[in-house]
């Protein structure tokens, strides 16, 4: 993996793992942001793909929370919400007010964590279409 990548995956961690020693609720924050993040997936792009895999990410956030799901290792969840901290986080390696390249990083965290998770999304996905 490319450093920078290796580096933006350390501090979703790390952060992470703040929120876990805080003894707050890991899921809040994203939860919390959920809107934040969904209005930045809009329909009719190019990256549509990536915006429904963003929403299924919130969604087995939102049910790992509530206990609606829990086939899901908890180092998955995780990634998730290491991933979608770091998303919404106004610390980045590249500032996300810069034209043109703010969301670089961003969407390389973003496709990282849907590379480490995609088996877990798959069962989730096959999951909730049978049920």
């Amino acid at each position: 993996m490319p450093p920078m990548v290796n580096l933006a995956i350390g501090s979703a961690s790390g952060r992470c793992r703040f929120f876990i020693r805080q003894k707050s609720s890991v899921f809040a924050p994203p939860l919390t942001e959920a809107e934040k993040i969904q209005s930045l997936a809009k329909r009719g792009g190019p990256l549509d793909a990536l915006f429904d895999d963003i929403r299924t990410l919130i969604a087995m956030v939102r049910d790992y929370a509530s206990g609606a799901y829990r086939e899901i290792p908890f180092g998955t969840i995780a990634a998730i919400v290491g991933a979608l901290l770091y998303v919404l986080s106004p610390i980045d390696l590249i500032p996300d007010f810069i034209p043109g390249v703010g969301f670089i990083d961003d969407a390389a965290v973003v496709a990282t964590c849907l590379r480490l998770v995609a088996y877990d999304i798959q069962k989730y996905r096959e999951t909730k279409t049978n049920a």
